[in-house]
């Protein structure tokens, strides 16, 4: 049965290919992002190992033999850290390799003893190239254009949207806390939850931030933007820690957030207090497969049962089709989320869990952004992660996980994996909690935990 669907999923999206084409071209000439289906060929192997060797001896020749640390991230041109499904485009942009300065990390083959199949760090792996972003302030035909879901900033810069709670004192510069939502969520995920539960202590001595990343909630979802994780820092950093004059700073991330968020802590390890992640996503490759694909198939599998499997498994797998599907459900998302809202709340009994800001959150995004953040920065995280534990583990900077251990979205093996390669790692499994429920029904508790990870860091 899988196979028989799955070859026509298959047939139909080879067959909208064109017909998306042909209305792109009718109805969004100068806005419309290209499908991945007919690329240009990439370099080869041979190539891209000209270009790596080249990069190497320059790097060597400036600054010495050693592991050398940079505060830019290139494309990964040994192991595709972007996702392999997309990587023919990326890796077109190798021209610009020279430009750009990239981490070279020395490291042996595994930091894992004793765990099989435990993924291999690259020497020169790095985490995708910093798109050239021109905003595209007209929403594609196929997206929902309203004020919220086409939002660009209209002072002239074109920085993420940001919620700050806490302390009205701006020259606090050491005091910060940065909240990174996960996929398909926004900054309300915290704002909503969690920091109305922080003690007076800490929102009269700390200034909270919590963010919509870049695709997601009130920020720019630029049409031409690969959306990797040197994408998210560089947005990052402009829209908070270079807009507030932040020096210091804590950081929590929940889902994906938390590749982000370790690869911002990554990038400024001595401004980093403190890190909490909360159900992270790791998932060790098995020997033979490529990390990006391992995961792919972790969080979508091909199934056709359970349909929420079947679901994840059309929007991750195929291109066109989940285009069709946010032309049908995130364009018109005013009409479904309080359909969407009352089933939940009124059929299934789930008030507790899902409330409207849920589902608002899921359907505002666009098609081309949810797609590149999904394999661009969810599927590598495999890599990014391994990359920047390592960066702090070396700084010796501890890495507070919270997981709970009925997630069946990440589960708790990611963080027990985690546990085990990384000595600065220290685990908190919560019983019973799944991966939105170890936030959501426990915002109390959370708040608790929270509070005593930051004030630790500083006694």
């Amino acid at each position: 049965m899988s196979f028989l669907v799955f070859a026509f999923l298959d047939l139909l999206d080879q067959v909208l290919c064109p017909v998306f084409a042909f209305l792109d071209r009718l109805m969004d000439e100068n806005t419309a992002a290209p499908c991945y289906c007919h690329q240009v060929p990439s370099l080869s192997d041979h190539q891209m190992q000209q270009q790596l060797d080249k990069k190497k001896k320059k790097e060597k020749e400036r600054i010495g033999d050693g592991r050398v640390l940079q505060t830019k991230l290139v494309i990964d041109t040994e192991a595709n850290i972007v996702s392999e499904y997309v990587s023919d485009a990326f890796v077109s942009k190798l021209e610009k390799l020279e430009d750009l300065t990239g981490v070279t990390l020395s490291r042996k083959e595994s930091d894992c003893s004793g765990m099989s199949g435990a993924v291999t760090v690259p020497k020169n792996c790095v985490v995708g190239a910093k798109s050239s972003i021109i905003p595209a302030r007209k929403a594609r035909w196929s997206d929902c254009a309203c004020s919220t879901c086409s939002s660009w900033p209209t002072n002239g810069e074109d920085l993420l949207h940001v919620q700050v709670v806490g302390t009205r004192d701006f020259d606090r510069a050491d005091n910060n806390v940065i909240f990174i939502h996960g996929f398909l969520s926004s900054s309300s995920f915290w704002t909503d939850t969690v920091l109305p539960q922080l003690p007076e202590t800490i929102r009269a001595s700390y200034r909270l931030f919590a963010v919509d990343l870049l695709g997601f909630g009130k920020s720019p979802k630029p049409t031409n933007c690969l959306y990797t994780h040197a994408d998210h820092i560089d947005m990052l950093r402009r829209s908070v820690i270079e807009r507030y004059g932040i020096r210091k700073f804590h950081v929590v991330a929940h889902s994906m957030g938390c590749t982000v968020a370790l690869a911002l802590a990554g990038y400024e390890p001595s401004a980093v207090q403190s890190v909490t992640l909360i159900s992270p996503p790791y998932f060790l490759a098995t020997s033979g497969t490529l990390p990006a694909e391992h995961t792919m198939q972790q969080v979508a599998p091909k199934k056709v049962w359970p349909l929420v499997a079947f679901g994840a498994s059309v929007m991750s797998w195929y291109e066109h089709l989940g285009r069709a599907v946010c032309l049908v459900i995130c364009k018109h998302h005013h009409f479904w989320e309080p359909l969407a809202a009352f089933v939940s709340n009124h059929l299934l009994g789930l008030r507790q869990v899902l409330q409207k800001p849920f589902f608002h959150d899921f359907m505002q995004h666009t098609h081309h952004s949810a797609w590149h953040i999904f394999h661009n920065t969810f599927c590598s995280s495999a890599y990014a992660i391994e990359i920047f534990m390592t960066i702090l583990q070396e700084q010796g900077q501890r890495v507070r996980i919270i997981h709970g251990d009925s997630d069946s979205v990440c589960p708790i093996q990611c963080s027990m994996d985690l546990s085990q390669c990384y000595s600065n790692v220290v685990l908190s499994a919560i019983p019973g909690a799944g991966h939105l429920t170890v936030v959501v029904g426990r915002e109390h508790d959370l708040a608790t935990e929270l509070t005593q990870e930051i004030l630790r860091a500083h006694n």
